[in-house]
């Protein structure tokens, strides 16, 4: 287990985030411990979705950049 966890301590300190799967794993744990004993796994997801990496990862880049204008207007 210790090394599982050094993997999860790992992969946070790398990319920032954990996969679906590897979250999945510690939620059990998770449920363990006092702060979150009586949640569900549905609320500890909600808790820690900011950890946990989207399924549909989207480059953003795109939205941020005005699109060129090129002479025209066509709405079809």
């Amino acid at each position: 287990m210790k090394r599982v966890f050094c993997s999860i301590i790992s992969q946070l300190e790398n990319y920032q985030s954990l996969t679906p799967l590897q979250f999945e794993v510690i939620v059990p744990l998770l449920q363990k411990e006092e702060k979150f004993i009586r949640s569900s796994e549905y609320s500890i997801k909600q808790y820690f979705k900011i950890l946990i990496r989207s399924e549909y990862l989207t480059d953003i880049f795109d939205l941020l950049v005005e699109p060129k204008y090129n002479g025209t207007t066509s709405f079809m």
